[in-house]
């Protein structure tokens, strides 16, 4: 994101040179394509989809490591992920969580339909909490001050270079925030990300409010570490903790229509956002 708010304002900026930024994703999308070929592949879904017993077995398979699991994909590709060939205690743990859904009257097959509908009663809070996790990221008014950074700037009474530092600020602030998230995630908790974000948004958004309705050098550069106090707060927790909760909110049988579902809420929701912001705009701010 950083790189590319860099290029668009100093690299690309003319309307011949613009369209050559577009070109860039090309570069990036190979390079992601080249990294992915030395990924392993995820262990727990190939211990837990392609090598599953016998449905008409009455047995099932012990939970323990043989030699027939030793051989299996997954394994050497949770040895190759983790650097170590000691990962016996989280193959047992796949291996009973594979148990559980060669038990269920499903299987593990559940279709976003299944889900709308709580064939499992279980599902119901982990929905919940996705749909109002995902809705909040949306709706929190991150792609409007995404989408139309220059225009709040334009409205806030700052001249065009100062909008294109700005604007770089936003991409520095938010690269360093995923960092700082990161770095502490595990330590901290979730929990403690989501809550001390929305708070840390909730002023920022009181404060911008604030700073766009009021007259004055000072309020218009005010506007800048406000908005960057927003994005400060977003990074760490609706930012990051959204697509790091949900998944774990789930086991594995209901987790791929569950992300399914959240990823076509995610961007209905930013559709909407970005839609009708425009139209807010002028209808309250008369821009």
């Amino acid at each position: 994101m950083l790189y590319f708010k860099v290029s668009g304002l100093y690299l690309f900026r003319s309307e011949e040179a613009w369209p050559f930024a577009l070109l860039l994703n090309m570069f990036i999308s190979w390079i992601g394509a080249a990294a992915l070929y030395f990924c392993p592949e995820s262990p727990r879904w190939l211990l837990l989809n392609q090598f599953k017993s016998s449905r008409h077995s009455d047995e099932l398979q012990p939970l323990i490591i043989d030699d027939a699991i030793i051989k299996e994909p997954s394994r050497k590709a949770l040895s190759k992920l983790r650097g170590t060939v000691d990962v016996d205690v989280e193959l047992n743990e796949m291996l009973r969580e594979r148990a559980k859904l060669e038990d269920s009257s499903d299987g593990g097959n559940v279709s976003i339909l299944d889900l709308i509908k709580l064939k499992n009663p279980v599902w119901k809070w982990p929905l919940i909490i996705s749909i109002v996790l995902i809705s909040n990221q949306q709706l929190c008014g991150i792609n409007a001050i995404m989408y139309y950074t220059t225009e709040l700037f334009v409205q806030a009474g700052l001249d065009d270079n100062t909008i294109s530092i700005a604007t770089v600020g936003i991409g520095t602030v938010t690269t360093m925030m995923s960092i700082v998230t990161i770095l502490n995630v595990d330590r901290l908790g979730r929990r403690f990300f989501l809550l001390a974000s929305y708070s840390l948004m909730t002023c920022a958004t009181i404060l911008l409010t604030i700073s766009l309705t009021s007259s004055g050098a000072a309020w218009s550069y005010l506007s800048i570490l406000f908005v960057y106090l927003f994005i400060f707060g977003f990074s760490p927790g609706p930012g990051a903790m959204t697509f790091v909760v949900i998944p774990e909110l789930w086991t594995q049988g209901p987790r791929p229509a569950a992300m399914a579902f959240a990823g076509q809420f995610n961007w209905w929701s930013n559709f909407t956002v970005g839609l009708a912001f425009p139209f807010m705009l002028v209808k309250y701010l008369n821009m």
